[in-house]
């Protein structure tokens, strides 16, 4: 599946946490099943470039569900701006489901290792 949209500015929680995200606001009817993919990224400067992809309501954040989806893109090794770029991302392998931890360490915790699957996934050390 490929979804298409402009980074918008987050709440920077990926930054925090050392996996800055680009951020896409997606319709609530968008046919896609929330979790974390694998996925490859084109957009201003990326050409297919690997990336973890979470696609959901941020449970994680968000106590009061509204229904809105959020696409969370982290470019694998991409340091650089991509506020206002127009993205393209094809989603490939489900890592895990959307679901709630308990802590703000257990989702770092979860974070790693949803990355350690993406990074062996495209096989990048």
């Amino acid at each position: 599946m490929e979804l298409r949209g402009t980074v918008i500015k987050g709440r920077q929680l990926g930054r925090q946490l050392g996996v800055p995200t680009a951020n896409i606001s997606l319709a609530t009817d968008a046919g896609v099943e929330r979790g974390v993919y694998a996925a490859r990224v084109d957009g201003p400067g990326l050409r297919g470039a690997p990336a973890m992809a979470y696609i959901g309501s941020r449970p994680a954040i968000d106590d009061a569900a509204d229904g809105q989806l959020t696409l969370e893109v982290h470019v694998l090794d991409f340091e650089g701006d991509l506020y206002g770029a127009e993205l393209s991302l094809r989603l490939g392998e489900k890592v895990r489901d959307e679901a709630k931890p308990a802590t703000i360490e257990a989702l770092r915790q979860r974070i790693a290792d949803n990355l350690a699957r993406v990074r062996a996934h495209f096989r990048v050390p």
